[in-house]
């Protein structure tokens, strides 16, 4: 059973659109490129105002679960630039100092 304390965890299935999403801004298919644009959004989610008066940033406890690389392997046979190792430990990076510094 959950702590009913808890907010922003989704209600039900659907996209990162859908109301019942709340703080999940996940979107399937992703890539470690698509991290650093999701890192923005949800930083304008727990800013914007839904949860502005609900989340103190500088104090509440958060808890971010990032799930990526499966689709990364799928296009390493690709040969795109993005898909070095490099990048893909930079994008996650970028992600995490974005969400870190807001």
């Amino acid at each position: 059973e959950y702590n009913p304390d808890l907010i922003g965890f989704s209600l039900d299935q659907g996209n990162e659109n859908h109301a019942n999403a709340r703080l999940n801004v996940a979107i399937s298919g992703s890539i470690a490129e698509d991290l650093p644009g999701q890192a923005w959004r949800l930083v304008d989610k727990i800013n914007g105002h839904e949860y502005k008066d609900i989340i103190n940033v500088e104090e509440d406890w958060k808890l971010i679960s990032m799930w990526i690389g499966g689709n990364d392997l799928c296009e390493v046979c690709e040969g795109h630039e993005r898909n070095t190792p490099e990048n893909y430990i930079g994008y996650i990076q970028e992600a995490l100092d974005i969400l870190h510094k807001n």
